[in-house]
C-alpha cells in the first residue's frame, strides 16, 4: 500500500510506473543517478481494479493507498553541526528525477534562514516532498521541549484545496499544496493526492495489519538510526540514547465528520483490514498475531480555528513537544 496516494487509472499504477510496452521510457533512467525510477510494486488497491475483485471500497474505481506524513526525523548538518528537522510528505508516483514543484505558491517556505528544501528528493521506494529546519541547541539534552506540528487538510470534492503545513518549535516551517504534486507529462502521472484516507490510532490495529500498512493512517513513533537516512557517527555517539516526548494530541476542524476514523462512509477501510489480516511479509512470510485487527472510532477534541470553514472534509493538526536526539 505504501506510500501510494494517487486516485487515477493510468501508468502510475503499474509495476515501476512502466507498462508492458516499456513506455514511458524515461522510467529507466528517471532516477537522479540515470537508474530506474521506481522498484514498487504498483498500486495495490488502484482505480484500475477490476469489478469483483479485492477492493476496500467504496467502488473499484476509487484508488486507495498510505502515503506518509513525517512531523519529526531529524539530521544534522555537519558542515555547521547544527541539528535539523527532516519534515516530508512521501508519496508514488513519482515525478522525473523525484522533482516536486517547490516554487511559490505550490511550495511556500516562511523562513529562508532556517529551512531549506530537502537535497534528498527520493529514491526507487518514494518520493520525498520534504524540507529539513535548524534545530536550536537548547532543545536537546533534556534542556528543553520544542512543539512540532503539522496540518493536513483535504477535501475530496475541491482536490485543489488539499495542502499540509508543518511547525517546528512552535513556528510555521513550510507548506506543500496539491500543486506541489500535480501531473507529471514526462513520467506521463496524474495529480497525486494529499491524502483522503482515514486517521486510526496504531495502537488498535493488529501488528500484522501494521506490517501489511493497511489502508488507514496511523501515528507512529521510534527512536532508529538509519544508515540509509544519515551515517551514523558511532565514535561520538553515546549510549544510551533517550529522546523525550512530553504530549501528543491530534484535532479535528471542528464541522468535520468521520475525519478520525478507521471506516468512515467515504472510505470503508475496517472489514477490508479484518479480511486481509492472515501472514505479514517482509521478505518472508511471518506468522504473525491470528487475531483480528480491530477498528474503533477515536474522539478528538475539537480545534476551533477562528476563520471560515471549508465544505467539511478532513483536517488533522498533529502536535508534540519533543526533545530529539543529536548524534555527534
Amino acid at each position: 500500500m505504501w506510500p501510494y496516494s494517487y486516485a487515477a487509472c493510468d501508468v502510475g499504477t503499474f509495476l515501476n510506473q512502466t507498462a508492458k510496452d516499456g513506455t514511458p521510457e524515461v522510467t529507466a533512467t528517471g532516477a537522479r543517478d540515470g537508474g530506474p525510477l521506481s522498484f514498487l510494486p504498483g498500486q495495490r488497491v488502484s482505480a484500475c481494479t477490476c469489478p469483483g475483485s479485492d477492493h476496500p471500497g467504496p467502488n473499484v474505481q476509487t484508488g486507495r493507498g498510505v502515503p506518509e506524513i513525517d512531523i519529526f526525523e531529524t539530521q544534522v548538518d555537519v558542515t555547521v553541526f547544527t541539528g535539523q528537522v527532516s519534515q516530508s510528505f512521501q508519496i508514488a508516483p513519482y515525478n522525473y528525477q523525484y522533482n516536486f514543484d517547490n516554487s511559490t505558491p505550490a511550495a511556500t517556505i516562511q523562513d529562508s534562514s532556517i529551512t531549506q528544501f530537502n537535497s534528498y528528493p527520493g529514491g526507487v521506494y518514494q518520493q520525498a516532498v520534504s524540507a529539513v529546519t535548524d534545530i536550536p541547541d537548547d532543545k536537546y539534552d533534556d534542556q528543553g521541549y520544542a512543539p512540532y506540528a503539522f496540518e493536513w487538510w483535504s477535501n475530496p470534492s475541491r482536490r485543489d484545496e488539499g495542502y499540509i503545513t508543518w511547525y517546528s518549535n512552535g513556528q510555521q516551517t513550510w507548506s506543500a499544496t496539491s500543486a506541489s504534486v500535480g501531473p507529471d507529462s514526462i513520467t506521463q502521472i496524474s495529480q497525486r493526492l494529499v491524502s483522503e484516507e482515514p486517521m486510526v490510532n496504531s495502537n488498535t490495529l493488529s501488528r500484522s495489519a501494521l506490517l501489511k500498512r493497511s489502508i488507514v493512517q496511523y501515528i507512529v513513533f521510534n527512536l532508529g538510526l538509519a544508515p540509509g537516512f544519515q551515517k551514523q557517527d558511532f565514535k561520538h555517539l553515546q549510549f544510551p540514547s533517550k529522546m523525550y516526548v512530553d504530549y501528543v494530541r491530534v484535532y479535528q476542524r471542528e464541522g468535520v465528520k468521520n475525519g478520525l476514523t478507521c471506516d468512515p462512509p467515504s472510505h470503508p477501510t475496517s472489514d477490508y483490514i479484518n479480511k486481509c489480516v492472515r501472514l505479514a511479509s517482509y521478505g518472508s512470510s511471518i506468522l504473525m498475531h491470528s487475531h483480528s485487527a480491530i477498528c474503533k472510532h477515536i474522539q478528538m477534541p475539537t480545534l476551533r480555528h477562528g476563520r471560515k470553514l471549508a465544505t467539511p472534509s478532513r483536517e488533522i493538526l498533529f502536535t508534540m513537544g519533543a526533545n530529539p536526539l543529536r548524534w555527534f
